[in-house]
């Protein structure tokens, strides 16, 4: 017999919540950047490397082919990418960087240390590395699990 767990104590329900409040929050403070939530990730993962494929931003940006084209598609309309075939292997698109993209990376960046600041006000220097730490680790489980079931199907 399965125990019942309150909601309280559910890592899902806690997670899910930070979830929507941090769209809440990105959507607001990017509107006036023409960035909205399908956009953010993109371009934060080219910010830490610019030039990646298509199909690495996909990866790492954990999104399915079709979001990453249409997040794609409005950041090249709004002028911050572009996309170029690679001289090596013609069936690959990089993505680059736009000087419009690098004149707003600073904002962007402020941005998401604001987030992390709001999230973990009041806590200790130890505990943030604790649940810095704590938060790897959940998110390496959920991976490993989804990869799993991706690949059983």
């Amino acid at each position: 017999m399965t125990t019942y767990r309150p909601r309280e104590q559910s890592f899902g329900r806690w997670i899910s919540l930070l979830h929507r409040d941090f769209i809440t929050y990105v959507t607001r403070e990017y509107e006036h950047l023409g960035i909205g939530p399908g956009q953010f990730l993109l371009l934060a993962e080219l910010y830490i490397e610019d030039g990646l494929s298509q199909e690495a931003l996909t990866e790492r940006a954990r999104i399915d082919k079709a979001n990453t084209a249409r997040g794609l598609g409005r950041l090249e309309r709004e002028g911050y990418v572009r996309r170029e075939r690679d001289q090596a292997d013609r069936r690959v698109n990089r993505v680059f960087l736009t000087p419009k993209a690098m004149a707003v990376q600073d904002e962007f960046t402020a941005v998401l240390n604001r987030w992390t600041e709001i999230l973990t006000a009041g806590f200790s220097d130890d505990e943030k590395v604790a649940m810095l730490d704590g938060l790897q680790r959940l998110a390496r489980n959920a991976d490993g699990n989804v990869r799993g079931a991706r690949e059983e199907s």
